[in-house]
């Protein structure tokens, strides 16, 4: 019994690679209709995506200082 080839990165383990995931062209955010200086500035006038960004760096350092804290001489 001959092995079927695997696609390159597949994993071993019997499971069936389908491929990373990809959007269709124009959908998502990587690649906009404005230079990132101009989508820059228009995302900082977000108040509420500001504030949302605020919450979730300051979550996101509470909870990394909380871990940091639970080992002894973390440099």
């Amino acid at each position: 019994m001959s092995a079927t080839p695997l696609a390159p990165g597949a994993p071993r383990s019997g499971t069936t690679f389908l491929g990373l995931p990809t959007a269709p062209r124009g959908v998502g955010h990587l690649r906009g209709t404005q230079p990132f200086p101009d989508a820059a500035r228009t995302a900082l006038r977000d108040g509420q995506l500001r504030a949302n960004l605020g919450r979730a760096t300051t979550t996101i350092r509470g909870k990394r200082a909380a871990v940091v804290s639970e080992v002894p001489h973390w440099e």
